[in-house]
């Protein structure tokens, strides 16, 4: 896990301090090394300083912030290179390295390290980019590849890395956060995109994210799965492959037992670590099946950590679940705490978008501030399982209707309604309502529509800004979030019936029949989890001049967003989340300066 940036230009020399201050401003994503490739026409030079003397001119740069987690040896910092030809710049993991590396073994290729970074470079040396498709990791990289004059690009499959760019046909600037490409381009040159502010101050999420014209105008990402080509002769750059049907198929023969031995390996793969490793427990479904699945024999070297908001009953299931698992059990306070005003700056000066205000923001940038003082470098989760096996009654309750109405399913569709009534799951009477505006207004879709929602979420729904979240949480902390549950391998899972989804009540039913009998029925069949709740209810009384004065000083907010005023006429707040949304946005331009001004 690291930071990676880039520059390049069609004509003339890149500026050695501007490449040295891009890698400088995300240090803490690779506190253990940095290091900087200057390429040209005259050769290339790796050093750790632009005062080398020995750096050659050139047009290209490419930087490595390293954070040591495979493999702790210097002789595998990158920039990284097998012949002086081909160079690759990473961040991420492979998981299956070792079994990718016994495969290019037998193909003669000779290994001086053990890292997954060499298995990666040697596999794009023999494969191109097809070679992705046998990754089973996360990551973001640049590929430079100077026989060819070629530099390849390229994100994992759900897009846990981030990778955004700049290219304007003159010049292409890269990085794994946005800071790192303003300090090339200037930080005028940061101009967040009015429509993306707009719809966070009406939704409060980051939707599209990593669209084309996202956040910052200018700024684009790389696509999640995807392969992207710069061909240094032309400059031109395009998409050249991209893994698309990883949603398409089913496991073959998939039943409770076959994928409870599917997330075991996924989390087996995923202990694979030289740094002290933990598991984050929530007391909830997707969490407990991954500290379930850490073998017996790897058990005494991971830690197991919750987080305590001092509200709900998730801490106690936590605890029910480390008890059952037979491991003691960390609990962190997370509950806000100090000057909560000062905090949300510095998560905003880290993020670089105005704060979205949920619990995996706040509440899990506390918790990965707290496991890094136990000395952790990598941290195993459960994100993914909501998107992956269905766990969202509140997103995908409609589309559970839409799908058995479609499929004629009018038993199970009368039995979903009275299960959310029930146990409150949705509002009933607004499904109702739903089903009269179909059979009205006629059917919509396709035969799968839970599945298409579930797709959409997971490619450019909620699921981008929770990676986001993760990753800038974590990395702000210099450390690695891994998820089992985000395995390639379970990606087919989006195609289960609706039943192995929704059925008595539960969400995610597979997944839950799944779990391994060590964890106790009352974790298994749980239904109140609640996740981090971090926001105080007078947070906005408490600060509420603090708050409007960031609000009225901030000259974004007033050219665009003055169509969301805060106060009502007589001069009382308008709406609660609306004043907290603008704020977040307002903190943003007193933090970076949003304008390109």
């Amino acid at each position: 896990m690291c930071g990676i940036v880039g520059w390049i230009k069609k004509e003339g020399i890149v500026h050695p301090r501007k490449c040295q201050d891009s890698l400088e401003r995300i240090r803490h994503r690779g506190p253990d090394c940095r290091q900087m490739l200057f390429f040209g026409e005259s050769g290339v030079c790796r050093t750790t300083t632009p005062d080398d003397r020995a750096i050659v001119p050139g047009n290209g740069f490419f930087g490595h912030a390293r954070l040591s987690i495979i493999d702790l040896e210097e002789a595998s910092n990158q920039p990284f290179t097998t012949d002086g030809d081909s160079w690759i710049v990473f961040n991420g993991e492979i998981y299956n390295y070792i079994e990718l590396r016994s495969e290019l073994e037998a193909k003669g290729h000779v290994f001086s390290t053990g890292s997954d970074t060499e298995v990666m470079l040697r596999a794009l040396q023999e494969e191109g980019p097809r070679a992705i498709r046998k990754f089973n990791g996360m990551w973001s990289f640049a590929y430079l590849d100077r026989r060819n004059g070629v530099v390849l690009m390229s994100r994992d499959r759900y897009g846990k890395k981030p990778l955004f760019y700049s290219h304007d046909g003159e010049q292409m600037v890269f990085g794994s956060e946005f800071k790192s490409l303003f300090a090339i381009l200037g930080d005028g040159a940061r101009k967040l995109n009015p429509a993306f502010a707009r719809t966070f101050v009406e939704t409060g999420e980051w939707m599209g994210i990593h669209d084309d014209g996202g956040c910052y105008e200018g700024i684009r990402s790389i696509r999640a799965g995807s392969v992207s080509l710069l061909d240094l002769k032309t400059f031109q750059f395009r998409e050249v492959f991209s893994d698309e049907n990883r949603y398409s198929d089913l496991p073959a023969g998939l039943d409770e037992d076959a994928l409870r031995e599917m997330v075991r390996d996924s989390v087996r793969l995923r202990l694979r670590s030289d740094v002290p490793l933990g598991v984050l427990v929530s007391g909830g479904v997707d969490s407990s099946i991954v500290a379930a699945s850490v073998p017996e024999e790897g058990k005494g070297n991971v830690k197991f950590f919750s987080g305590d908001t001092g509200h709900g009953n998730d801490v106690r299931f936590s605890q029910i679940v480390c008890e059952a698992l037979g491991v003691a059990m960390v609990s962190e306070r997370v509950a806000p705490g100090g000057d909560i005003l000062d905090l949300m700056r510095d998560m905003t000066r880290q993020y670089e978008l105005p704060l979205w205000l949920c619990g995996n923001s706040i509440g899990v940038f506390q918790m990965y501030r707290a496991m890094a003082r136990h000395g952790l470098k990598v941290v195993l989760d459960g994100t993914g399982g909501d998107e992956v096996f269905g766990g969202y009654f509140n997103f995908y309750a409609k589309s559970v209707v839409d799908d058995h109405l479609c499929n004629g399913r009018y038993a199970e569709l009368v039995r979903f309604i009275n299960d959310c009534r029930l146990h409150c799951h949705f509002d009933h009477r607004a499904l109702i309502r739903h089903v009269a505006s179909r059979v009205f207004g006629g059917h919509a879709g396709g035969k799968t529509p839970l599945r298409d929602m579930q797709i959409r979420d997971i490619t450019s729904g909620h699921l981008p800004g929770w990676l986001y979240m993760n990753d800038q949480n974590s990395m702000a902390h210099s450390m690695e979030a891994r998820s089992p549950l985000l395995d390639f391998r379970l990606a087919g899972c989006v195609s289960l019936p609706v039943d192995a989804k929704f059925r008595d009540g539960f969400n995610k039913h597979l997944l839950r029949r799944a779990m391994p009998e060590s964890i106790p029925d009352s974790v298994r069949w749980r239904r109140d989890k609640q996740g981090f709740r971090w926001l105080p209810d007078d947070l906005l009384e408490k600060n509420t001049a603090a708050i409007e004065k960031t609000i009225e000083d901030s000259g974004y907010v007033r050219e665009h967003l003055r169509d969301y005023p805060f106060r009502n006429g007589d001069g009382t707040l308008r709406h609660h989340l609306w004043t907290m949304r603008l704020f977040c946005v307002a903190m943003l331009d007193e933090v970076h300066g949003i304008s390109g001004t």
